[in-house]
């Protein structure tokens, strides 16, 4: 057979006064200190973002200021076409010359020194009279000079002069014309061809 045995005493329980009205109030009070308080800080933060971003406004607007008085100060530059077309005409030039340059190499001169040789033995010989125009070195071997005179006899004695130079000996020359200026009388133009190999 079962019992049941209840051992619960209503009688012991603790007993809880009821809600009163007075302390319904202060923990509203409470409460209501606790929003307010809450909501000051907000609202005190938000001035605060508020006057931050006002003044990054202000300092954008200043900014913007600034950079449209230096556009107006300094506008940017056009392109000059006559610029333009000088800096096209000297990277013509320059790339004509580094052609002409790649090529001129000391065995297409005949000399295993460059041409230098050649140069330094006609600046060695100067002669009173007499001047080179137009100095060629061909990839053949050939040279030809090109020049003026003030008497006729001094091409020959020009031409003696080379003939000590050790870089001129064994060279000889097929052509040799002597004329006169059109443009300047009692001058004498003349032109000095070497045979082909440099021989």
């Amino acid at each position: 057979m079962k019992q049941q045995i209840n051992l619960y005493d209503e009688s012991l329980r603790p007993k809880r006064p009821p809600l009163s009205f007075q302390r319904l109030i202060q923990a509203g009070a409470v409460l209501l200190a606790l929003l307010l308080a809450a909501t000051a800080l907000l609202a005190w933060s938000g001035a605060r973002k508020a006057d931050e971003v006002l003044a990054l406004r202000q300092q954008r607007d200043s900014l913007q200021a600034r950079v449209a008085e230096l556009d107006a100060r300094f506008p940017p530059p056009r392109e000059d076409p006559a610029l333009k077309a000088a800096v096209d005409r000297r990277l013509a030039e320059l790339t004509a010359k580094q052609r002409f340059l790649a090529g001129f190499t000391p065995q297409a001169l005949g000399a295993t020194d460059g041409f230098s040789p050649v140069l330094r033995a006609l600046a060695r010989r100067p002669l009173d009279g007499l001047w080179l125009r137009e100095i060629a070195l061909r990839g053949d071997g050939t040279m030809g000079l090109k020049g003026g005179a003030m008497r006729p006899e001094a091409v020959p004695a020009f031409v003696r002069r080379l003939g000590q130079e050790p870089i001129f000996i064994g060279r000889q020359f097929r052509t040799l014309r002597i004329g006169t200026a059109g443009d300047a009388p009692g001058l004498l133009e003349f032109s000095l061809q070497s045979r082909e190999g440099g021989e």
